[in-house]
């Protein structure tokens, strides 16, 4: 959820599908712009402020539920082989 600032960069790596896509969370709807996003689970995802935004203020909801045992940090070394054509992505967010 986008509470405050500019337009925050959401990006998925779909362990799936081996794909990348990038969703731009903001308020201004009539540039495609979401005010919140669901990324799907079996994705990793990242994300950062977008170019011009000089901050972004977000929440994560997490359902149905979220236990620390199972979280996991995505590594560089992990995801460079599934997710080739993402190198530039994967390397600045890891």
């Amino acid at each position: 959820h986008l509470y405050l600032g500019g337009p925050l960069l959401i990006h998925e790596l779909d362990a799936t599908t081996a794909a990348a896509r990038t969703t731009v969370l903001g308020s201004a709807l009539e540039r495609g712009e979401r005010p919140q996003h669901v990324v799907p689970a079996g994705c990793w995802f990242g994300a950062e402020p977008a170019p011009d935004a000089p901050f972004a203020l977000v929440g994560c909801a997490v359902a149905p539920g979220f236990e620390f045992d199972h979280f996991e940090l995505a590594r560089r070394e992990q995801l460079l082989p599934r997710f080739e054509s993402a190198r530039p992505l994967i390397e600045r967010l890891t």
